[in-house]
């Protein structure tokens, strides 16, 4: 949790939290919850020979870049003038200003289109971009709000026709893709609601749980969820 904390904030994320108007524990718990929910979901992946293709028709390898990241976007605007100074040290910048734990590294960051540390809105700038190129600033919402990425391109690279050489990366991009799908991960939600028998006794809240557990609302009567004794899960 703490690695990931660190990950998207920078090592002074504590000074951030009131830009978030979070408390640090009330970012620890959403942080958990929300790894928590994706080894969830992960567990339920089953990658087919198309998911693979799919996935290699959209793959990039991996790239080599140096990242700023803002937390307000007059402050990104500032920035973007710095680095695209003449003569300016982008990696000094981002040393000095980034709030992304890769800012003590002059902000370098390897990623490919499989990567999960860096925001697809990013990435999608990224692969359009050439050595030594600068982004304009790359606004990114969150649950946390948003921030606000500066990219400069070190090493970018093809990927070639031999899918065998990145196996591994395809297979973590296909695996990503299922994770983004919201019809996927309705029924993942849907079978482990069925499968901890979550029932709904308020019948206020009959509905609550329609389009993931079919005919919800005839469980209005059921057991309290909270009754671990039976099993059911608290919903």
């Amino acid at each position: 949790i703490q690695d990931k904390i660190i990950e998207l904030f920078g090592e002074d994320y504590k000074d951030q939290l009131e830009a978030y108007g979070m408390t640090e524990k009330e970012l620890k718990k959403n942080v958990k919850d929300s790894l928590a929910f994706q080894e969830g979901l992960k567990s339920h992946v089953e990658l087919t020979k198309d998911d693979l293709k799919t996935a290699w028709e959209s793959f990039h390898p991996e790239v080599k870049a140096q990242l700023i990241v803002a937390t307000s976007e007059d402050d990104a605007n500032d920035y973007l003038d710095q680095v695209k100074a003449d003569g300016a040290d982008f990696g000094k910048i981002a040393k000095d200003n980034s709030a992304s734990g890769s800012a003590k590294e002059d902000g370098s960051v390897t990623f490919d289109s499989a990567s999960t540390d860096v925001p697809a809105e990013v990435m999608a700038a990224a692969w359009d971009m050439k050595n030594g190129d600068i982004s304009d600033v790359i606004p990114v919402a969150s649950q946390y709000g948003y921030s606000y990425y500066i990219l400069k391109m070190v090493k970018s690279q093809d990927k070639g026709n031999d899918m065998s050489k990145f196996q591994d990366e395809v297979e973590d991009a296909a695996t990503n893709a299922k994770l983004n799908d919201s019809t996927f991960t309705t029924k993942v939600i849907g079978e482990e609601l069925t499968a901890a028998n979550v029932k709904i006794k308020d019948d206020a809240f009959a509905d609550l749980l329609a389009g993931y557990v079919e005919d919800s609302s005839t469980n209005s009567s059921a057991t309290d969820a909270t009754d671990a004794s039976e099993g059911s899960t608290d919903a």
